[in-house]
C-alpha cells in the first residue's frame, strides 16, 4: 500500500536498488553550494537533468546527481577572456609563435657552435 496525498501522488519517492547509502542535499543546501537561489535549483531541475526526491515534506537531491551535473558544468566552462578584439588577438599570436621560433632558432645555433 503506497502513501498518497490528495492529488493521488506518492508522498516519498521510491529509492531505486544501489540508493539506500546515497547522500541527499536539500534544495536550500544545493543552492548554497552553487550560489544561486532554491528557484534557480529548481529550474535546474529540467535543464540541466536535477531529478528530484520528495523524502517527507521536503524535495532532496542525490549528491552523484549534483556532482555529475558540477563536472559536466566544467567541461562547458567559457574560453578565458582576454579583453583583446580578434584581429589583436590574431596578431599577438602570431608575435608569440615567432619569438619561441627565433628562440628555438637561436638555442640550436647556439648548441651547433659548441658542438
Amino acid at each position: 500500500m503506497s502513501i498518497t496525498d490528495i492529488a493521488g501522488r506518492p508522498r516519498y519517492t521510491p529509492l531505486r536498488p544501489g540508493e539506500e547509502g546515497e547522500r541527499f542535499f536539500t534544495r536550500g543546501q544545493v543552492a548554497l553550494r552553487w550560489g544561486c537561489s532554491e528557484k534557480g535549483v529548481q529550474r535546474a531541475e529540467k535543464r540541466l537533468g536535477l531529478e528530484p526526491y520528495r523524502i517527507l515534506r521536503g524535495i532532496r537531491y542525490r549528491l552523484s546527481d549534483i556532482v555529475r551535473i558540477e563536472a559536466e558544468s566544467l567541461k562547458k566552462l567559457p574560453k578565458r577572456f582576454t579583453g583583446l578584439r580578434p584581429a589583436q588577438k590574431a596578431e599577438l599570436l602570431r608575435r608569440e609563435r615567432e619569438e619561441i621560433t627565433n628562440e628555438a632558432g637561436v638555442i640550436t645555433t647556439v648548441s651547433g657552435g659548441q658542438g
